[in-house]
């Protein structure tokens, strides 16, 4: 056992809102009070508010009654969840889509002095089998939203053409869509000077992967290093199935886009991921944030096995808020994904703190405990083969995340949690292609029944759910095969419930 600077697990403060103390609850992640969520939709801040709306069953925990749910927060972690924003028509089920604050009430829907809030959304029938896309109003911050009376704004008498994100582009002072037609593998770009009218204007697809139905594609310009004057725009794919680790998965491209057509700048036939992990899906950008900041949420769960999870009053959680850029990395650009600076302001104490460890040392850590961790470090593997962390540790399970200086691979494994094994589809190791390093450094966040490693500062990231049978399955513990490698600037922080 190891025993560095360390400090006891704080208990639990005063306040936890009971209904968000279950086993599997995240404590840092957006969960509904109950029932069913996926995909976020209509990510927009106005007036300090971060509102997060999103796909949503009112009333059960499986798929269905598609509606807009709500929440608001100051800091995009501390969510105050409000009544349903859209709710589903007689035969008219509300899809995802977007929302944007007009400020200059390019709609008519609002006043200059008070300008709206517009949702722009896809409107399912089942009885028609069609997709269309709709919008709605809100003149009251976004509490209470008004169908407009002329929907649709778009109808391609269509079966399957969905998830329309709009953003307003200033350099040619229109609206942009991009929409995704799902079995055709496409996304369609489509302007307009006021929300209501618009116009086609090209077609990108077929490209990258494949697998699976294309939906919830996102256009968003990104900077280049961190130099704020060099970018390049992205397009984020979503896919199902198809993904990386052949369920759900979101791809992206890199390229140009110049008012009606986006122009990839890399080789479109191999994918990017996102996400390595299979537990990221869905996931758009903020519109309207300050200071240009391009924050992502997605989906925290797949397809392939949402409707086979553990049986809770809720289903389906949000990823941690993620901000986006690229990097050079030689001839091309690759997407940087980290957590929202805001995550730091909810480590309540650091747990421990080693400077540098050696394997001979390994296993679990003395004292050190807890189901909600930011834990942060460098494997220096020597010759080791393979070097890991284990979380969520019990005597018989575990969650492990580690480096394979053979395969030059990060790798993360749930499949040795009970919970886990029980459910098939989330067995198998997710592998990230990092190459052969001499140091790797990890930032690990554990939230109950997830984990998300950013590999080298966001280079690589893995989000994958994770059901630990145990309640003392609360352990961290670090092994190497050889007992070569070192373990260098550990730091372990306990991370407060935002539910308080």
């Amino acid at each position: 056992m190891i025993n560095a600077t360390a400090t006891n697990s704080p208990g639990k403060a005063n306040g936890l809102i009971k209904q968000y103390d279950e086993k599997y609850r995240p404590q840092f992640h957006f969960t509904a009070k109950k029932n069913w969520i996926n995909d976020p939709n209509g990510l927009v801040y106005l007036d300090g508010e971060y509102h997060l709306f999103f796909q949503h069953n009112p009333f059960g925990t499986q798929w269905g009654h598609m509606s807009w749910g709500h929440a608001v927060s100051k800091d995009m972690l501390h969510w105050t969840e409000l009544p349903v924003a859209i709710p589903e028509g007689e035969d008219d089920a509300i899809f995802s889509g977007s929302a944007v604050f007009d400020k200059d009430n390019t709609s008519g829907l609002g006043t200059l002095e008070n300008p709206p809030i517009i949702a722009i959304y896809t409107s399912n029938s089942d009885a028609k089998k069609i997709q269309t896309q709709a919008i709605a109003f809100s003149l009251d911050k976004g509490r209470t939203f008004t169908k407009y009376a002329h929907n649709p704004v778009i109808d391609l008498k269509l079966e399957h053409f969905r998830d329309p994100k709009v953003f307003w582009d200033a350099e040619r002072k229109n609206w942009v869509m991009v929409i995704a037609l799902p079995k055709e593998r496409k996304i369609s770009i489509y302007t307009s000077p006021n929300l209501i009218n618009w116009t086609h204007q090209s077609d990108f697809g077929s490209q990258g992967a494949v697998g699976g139905d294309w939906e919830c594609p996102d256009l968003v310009e990104l900077s280049i290093d961190g130099v704020s004057k060099e970018k390049a725009w992205v397009l984020l794919v979503s896919l199902n199935p198809g993904g990386i680790e052949g369920g759900s998965g979101t791809q992206y491209f890199v390229g140009d886009f110049n008012g009606k057509e986006f122009i990839p700048n890399n080789n479109s036939d191999k994918p990017l991921w996102v996400d390595y992990g299979r537990d990221n899906y869905a996931g758009v950008t903020f519109n309207n944030l300050p200071d240009d900041r391009k924050v992502f949420i997605g989906w925290m769960v797949s397809w392939a096995y949402a409707s086979s999870l553990p049986k809770t009053a809720w289903t389906g959680a949000m990823t941690v808020p993620r901000e986006l850029s690229l990097q050079k990395a030689g001839n091309s650009l690759a997407l940087v994904s980290k957590p929202i600076r805001e995550l730091e302001s909810l480590q309540v104490k650091q747990l421990f703190s080693a400077t540098n460890l050696k394997m001979k040392d390994y296993g679990f850590i003395k004292k050190v405990s807890g189901k909600e961790l930011d834990i942060s470090f460098n494997i220096i593997p020597g010759k080791s083969k393979k070097s890991w962390i284990n979380v969520l540790a019990g005597k018989k399970e575990f969650t492990q995340i580690g480096y394979d200086a053979d395969s030059g691979e990060v790798f993360l494994n749930r499949g040795t949690s009970s919970e886990s094994m029980a459910i098939l589809d989330l067995l198998g190791v997710q592998k990230a292609p990092l190459g052969k390093v001499e140091k790797v450094r990890l930032r690990i966040l554990v939230d109950r029944s997830s984990v998300e490693v950013f590999v080298n500062d966001g280079q690589f990231v893995m989000t994958d759910v994770t059901f630990p049978d145990s309640q003392k399955s609360d352990g961290v513990a670090i092994f190497s095969e050889n007992k070569d490698a070192r373990i260098t600037d550990l730091n372990i922080h306990s991370l407060a419930s935002t539910w308080r």
